[in-house]
């Protein structure tokens, strides 16, 4: 895959089905898409503008245009896997999240987090594992946040990403 972060995301990983939340410009679906050869996608954003953009690279798809903190009207079990990459440290409610990610999800939900050196688009530093408050995400403990929902998790830390695997 052209981007690491997925390459690490999706070791191992053969769905036939994936849905992203905080998808944007769709540029990690398209990645995932060609490299399983077009497996079916889904995603979900609040931004309308970029979820019309998201219909033009592929045709067909319904995108959804929501606010993440409310339940999605997508049914259980929709997709294989659900996945996030730097979406959670912008919620205030990442539980609701996270169970929303597990209720669309058939098999398991994957996240990434940027972290430690790492700045994000507006220039913030980002410390994920070590719960500081940012200007402009809210990072936390996702391991302590992951046993208090009683849900097993494997992670990957590296000096700039947390990879979070939580089967169901």
């Amino acid at each position: 895959m052209k981007h690491e972060i997925l390459t690490r995301m999706f070791a191992n990983e053969t769905p036939q089905s994936i849905f992203e939340i905080g998808c944007g410009g769709t540029a990690l679906l398209k990645d995932i898409s060609d490299h399983y050869g077009g497996i079916r996608v889904g995603g979900i954003d609040i931004s309308k503008v970029r979820m019309e953009n998201a219909k033009n690279v592929f045709p067909g798809v319904e995108f959804l245009v929501h606010d993440l903190n409310d339940p999605w009207p997508i049914p259980h079990n929709s997709y294989d896997i659900v996945f996030s990459v730097g979406v959670l440290m912008y919620m205030f409610y990442p539980e609701a999240v996270i169970k929303e990610m597990l209720r669309v999800a058939k098999d398991k939900i994957i996240i990434a987090e940027y972290h430690n050196k790492n700045t994000d688009e507006y220039g913030a530093l980002l410390k994920v594992i070590m719960g500081e408050k940012t200007h402009t995400g809210i990072c936390r403990n996702y391991e302590a946040l992951f046993h208090k929902l009683g849900l097993p998790i494997t992670m990957e830390i590296t000096n700039d990403k947390t990879i979070i695997k939580c089967q169901k």
